[in-house]
């Protein structure tokens, strides 16, 4: 009897340190992050992967919810391992008393988001990526190296496609309620005659018809050509494509 209790008190001490240390590991480790895209997603087999996004704006970021406490992280991606990993403001670390908590992470970083204005300003690649707004949320998970995270896009895209009559003339540019779309002339999955535009009907101001109009210009002329779409049913998420037909020849 006395053999078994002196095998039974170390073997006792053994694991009670073994849990100490495991929650001294947990509640002293950077949280970090292996970014995805939602494989539920309506856009999963969208033309751009995540590093195009990320090559748009490396940072993301990251809210921590405690209870009645909110931590706010930058975290930033490494082009090497794929991951997320924080990069300023406050630590985020796995809570050492195993309370419930929520992360939100959210791209691009909202430091960026109050700088620049790209949702009005999509013609070009970087302010194209950084309109798509990404997010995903996780709840109390388990404390792992990097924790897996899935975008979901927080706005839509419509791809305008010109018909194949549309190549017998030179078309400039293609604008979408006023503004300039993004022209992808350096992505062999992306046809010549195909715009895109990141579209959100709340800053359109619930405006389900739109106007496309493309342009012309031939010295100094510069000839329109206007088209109405409807887009009232468009989704959160959604990869829109919209058909624009050759109606009639130039003047």
């Amino acid at each position: 009897m006395k053999y078994l209790l002196s095998l039974i008190f170390p073997i006792a001490l053994l694991i009670s340190c073994q849990k100490e240390d495991r929650a001294f590991e947990t509640a002293n480790k950077l949280i970090s992050f292996s970014p995805n895209f939602s494989q539920t997603d309506t856009r999963a087999t969208d033309d751009y992967s995540l590093s195009d996004y990320f090559n748009a704006c490396p940072t993301a970021t990251v809210r921590m919810i405690i209870g009645n406490e909110v931590k706010t992280a930058k975290y930033i991606y490494k082009a090497e391992t794929k991951t997320l990993e924080y990069a300023d403001r406050i630590p985020l670390y796995y809570p050492e008393d195993n309370s419930p908590y929520q992360l939100i992470i959210s791209w691009p970083d909202e430091t960026l988001l109050e700088e620049v204005n790209d949702y009005q300003n999509q013609d070009n690649k970087e302010s194209f990526f950084r309109s798509d707004l990404l997010s995903d949320t996780i709840n109390n998970a388990v404390a792992v190296d990097y924790l897996p995270v899935f975008f979901k896009h927080l706005r839509s895209k419509i791809t305008f496609i010109l018909s194949e009559q549309w190549e017998t003339y030179t078309i400039n540019e293609l604008t979408v309620n006023g503004r300039k779309s993004f022209h992808d002339i350096t992505n062999p999955n992306v046809g010549k005659n195909t715009y895109q535009m990141i579209y959100d009907l709340w800053v359109e101001e619930e405006n389900s018809k739109g106007l496309i109009v493309a342009i012309n210009k031939e010295g100094d002329k510069r000839i329109e050509h206007p088209f109405l779409f409807d887009v009232s049913d468009l989704k959160v998420g959604e990869n829109r494509k919209i058909f624009i037909p050759f109606l009639y020849e130039f003047e």
